[in-house]
């Protein structure tokens, strides 16, 4: 537990090295275990990989070194569990402004949670999509919802059906 929380103090810090090494120890720890049937040592497993992360997400929201070492952690497919389930990095991601944050690349690390559903995250999504002023990033904002819509959310899905409406709607007025 502790070498995992070093190597996520070292990596909110700027050492993107450590997510290099956080992400060694996930593949040692998850080398042969039966995902299915190995429940206690999966929770054991994951209770590691949140030692790291949760260091890494509760200083993302006052460290750019952090917030750059959540956003590349958000991009791997090993991590974007622990890295988007932190309640903290969430909150820093969603309050984009506050930190001086580029909503472009707030939109790519919030991808994760919004494909899970995460009412929040489908929210921010939904208020990207149907800002005017916002219009070039409507394609990223629509594939955040897609993963929701597919999960039955319906809020995702009534957001991405209004804005195919609303391209059909453009595409007949240029005719």
């Amino acid at each position: 537990m502790l070498k995992m929380q070093e190597l996520g103090r070292r990596a909110a810090d700027g050492d993107l090295g450590a997510l290099d090494e956080i992400h060694a120890q996930y593949k040692i720890l998850y080398a042969d275990i039966d995902r299915k049937n190995d429940h206690q040592q999966l929770s054991a497993n994951l209770k590691l990989m949140h030692a790291a992360f949760d260091i890494i997400g509760d200083a993302a929201g006052d460290r750019p070194s952090a917030f750059a070492a959540l956003q590349r952690a958000a991009r791997e497919p090993d991590f974007r569990g622990a890295a988007a389930d932190n309640r903290e990095a969430l909150d820093a991601l969603l309050h984009y402004e506050k930190h001086g944050w580029l909503l472009s690349s707030v939109c790519g690390a919030l991808q994760y949670p919004a494909d899970r559903g995460n009412a929040e995250a489908v929210n921010f999504f939904i208020a990207v999509l149907q800002d005017p002023n916002l219009r070039p990033l409507r394609v990223v904002a629509s594939d955040g919802l897609r993963g929701a819509a597919r999960l039955g959310n319906d809020r995702a899905l009534h957001a991405l059906a209004e804005h195919e409406s609303k391209i059909l709607e453009e595409v007949k007025n240029r005719k």
